[in-house]
């Protein structure tokens, strides 16, 4: 997947569940697997979102 501008260029494109699965997955092994916050899980799905 790629960062948020080139996603804010695509924003007529559909995100793949398994993009977003490995985004979640690759954010989860950085914080060695602790919970999440609301606040961290909204923020990411934000981030993936193509308007705001």
């Amino acid at each position: 997947m790629s960062n948020y501008e080139d996603l804010r260029e695509r924003e007529h494109e559909y995100i793949r569940i398994g993009d977003i699965l490995e985004r979640f997955k690759r954010i989860d092994e950085e914080y060695k697997h602790e919970p999440w916050t609301l606040e961290q899980i909204f923020s990411n799905l934000n981030m993936l979102s193509s308007k705001e």
